[in-house]
């Protein structure tokens, strides 16, 4: 009975946490309920892909901007380092 709606809410708050028009709160309420309602091995598969994400996302930028000379080469580094996780 409250498994289905448990993965109804995850399931919602997934959606919502990817969703780049959200703001940061409510981005974080959602992370919440999803990291309350899931096991540990699921949440630490989601947090280490929101990771992967995230550096992904962060490197793009900093390499596009061209600010630093080495973007190259460090983006080369992340991406080695996201591959050991």
């Amino acid at each position: 009975m409250f498994g289905k709606r448990n993965q109804l809410d995850v399931r919602k708050s997934t959606s919502k946490i990817q969703d780049p028009k959200k703001d940061l709160t409510t981005r974080i309420k959602h992370l919440k309920n999803i990291l309350d309602n899931v096991d540990v091995s699921e949440a630490k598969g989601f947090l280490k892909q929101i990771l992967v994400m995230f550096i992904t996302y962060y490197m793009t930028v900093l390499y596009k901007q061209k600010v630093i000379y080495d973007n190259e080469i460090i983006l080369e580094q992340v991406f080695l380092i996201i591959l050991i996780l």
